[in-house]
């Protein structure tokens, strides 16, 4: 899917989340215990607040984020992707999901494709669905009240998709289960970036949607590994092994750990042929990234 291409780049993402700046107030005492602070005259103009509209604020574990709507409001669009190929249809669709509107209403000439990528639309469901138009709607009211737990869940499904690594060489399952894995864990992927978009913009948000396109590319590899991974079942086990200790680890904030770990793995991998040469970019995958994603994950 190659998430950081085809969504934003790092820096336009950061500079989203963050506002491209930085801005420094003083706390001003009101009353017995209170303390009151400004906001920026440029950020209440651009969202037309005034004197008496209610922000709302969510209490984060380093910090206060303060909202100019409800994060609850629901949000409708309406998209025209007639005669366009199935590849815009894609990113139009899911750029929309992602972006967070509740109720997707596609106007299209091709109900095959936009069913398919509904499936990928995890959370919600098919309202009406005809050969001209398809409205797809979100289930969920509440959102879930931790990151982690959804980025645990992908990790998760990265050690799952290795596994079958296994299976297939060992001739116990075959190739489309590795490839409807992967999917599942794509749909997870573009949950999470749905999510951070929608219910956790805060400054570190980039690193989350990093953790994402990196465990997106991740498991892409394993995907072109297990078109060749044949019956070498002994390469098959050394790369469950690598996920393992890394999933293991990664929730633990244990970045010595890691590091030993994802070091090991990388050693373990011969050097002969071309699937040893995509499980050691595997491996790298998982070990280039370690420093900034610590605070992401841990």
């Amino acid at each position: 899917m190659h998430l950081i291409n085809n969504y934003c780049t790092i820096i336009e993402l950061r500079q989203a989340i963050v506002g491209g700046f930085f801005l420094e107030r003083k706390l001003v005492k009101q009353g017995r215990d209170a303390l009151t602070v400004t906001l920026p005259s440029k950020w209440l103009k651009d969202k037309g607040l005034k004197s008496g509209q209610n922000v709302y604020i969510d209490i984060e574990k380093n910090g206060l984020v303060i909202k100019s709507e409800y994060i609850g409001k629901s949000r409708e669009t309406t998209i025209d992707v007639k005669d366009e190929e199935r590849g815009m249809i894609w990113h139009k669709m899911l750029g929309k999901y992602i972006d967070g509107y509740d109720k997707i209403t596609v106007i299209h000439n091709n109900p095959e494709i936009t069913q398919a990528v509904y499936k990928m639309m995890l959370g919600t469901i098919i309202e009406e669905h005809t050969h001209n138009r398809t409205v797809i709607k979100s289930l969920i009211s509440t959102p879930e009240n931790n990151i982690d737990i959804i980025i645990r869940r992908v990790v998760h499904m990265l050690e799952q998709q290795a596994n079958l690594l296994v299976e297939l060489s060992q001739k116990k399952t075959a190739f489309n289960d590795v490839q409807e894995q992967e999917m599942l864990l794509d749909s997870n992927i573009y949950y999470c970036l749905r999510y951070i978009n929608k219910y956790h913009m805060q400054m570190d948000s980039y690193k989350h949607f990093l953790v994402c396109a990196m465990i997106e590319g991740a498991a892409d590899i394993l995907t072109q590994i297990a078109k060749r991974i044949g019956k070498d079942e002994k390469l098959a086990k050394v790369i469950l092994e690598g996920v393992k200790s890394y999933n293991k680890y990664f929730f633990t904030g244990n970045l010595k750990e890691l590091y030993v770990a994802l070091r090991r793995f990388r050693n373990n991998i011969g050097t002969k042929t071309f699937v040893e040469g995509l499980a050691f970019e595997f491996a790298e995958a998982l070990y280039n990234n370690l420093g900034y994603l610590m605070d992401a994950g841990g």
